[in-house]
């Protein structure tokens, strides 16, 4: 059956079907150009150098330079770390620190609790190595075995470390172990 327009039903319908096919054609035309058109706008900018005039020598690249680290002014800790044991509930305990003095061991004394209550106690022993930059010695202090600890939970680990001189310092660090 024909209508007014002179269309049939059947070509009308058809004509709709691509009258919104078309519209989501274009939509998404324009999201797309839009997409593009952001990810050139949001990009960062690459910095550009000048380039340097022929009379001028080659220029030198420039190197960045790390902090240095303070002078070493007394036997101290001064940080922890741990490292976890892959698969297990077990952990290595380490402990940081300098010296005035720049050789023998240091014995690091590892308290560690959870809600007042000791869990559990180590000693490691570290060398101090000469560091002339800093004007001493630094060590480092890793407990062996690893130590079965709780996961999960807050645990305070308390080192003392005691040099070749009988002195001693403490560090303090609370975990929660992943």
């Amino acid at each position: 059956m024909k209508g007014d327009d002179g269309m049939s039903d059947e070509e009308k319908k058809h004509t709709e079907e691509s009258s919104d096919s078309s519209i989501y054609y274009i939509l998404g035309g324009v999201v797309l150009v839009a997409a593009i058109a952001g990810f050139f706008l949001l990009k960062p900018k690459e910095a550009t150098m000048a380039p340097t005039p022929s009379t001028e020598t080659p220029s030198q690249e420039v190197v960045a330079v790390s902090p240095t680290p303070a002078p070493i002014t007394k036997f101290a800790c001064e940080k922890q770390y741990f490292n976890p044991m892959v698969g297990l509930p077990k952990f290595y305990l380490s402990a940081e620190g300098v010296d005035i003095l720049t050789t023998g061991d240091v014995t690091c004394d590892y308290s560690i609790s959870v809600g007042n209550k000791v869990v559990a106690t180590a000693t490691a022993t570290g060398t101090l190595i000469n560091d002339p930059a800093r004007g001493g010695g630094t060590f480092r202090c890793q407990t062996n075995p690893a130590l079965e600890l709780a996961r999960g939970v807050n645990t305070k680990v308390d080192v003392t470390v005691t040099n070749p001189n009988s002195e001693t310092a403490t560090c303090t660090q609370n975990f929660v172990f992943p």
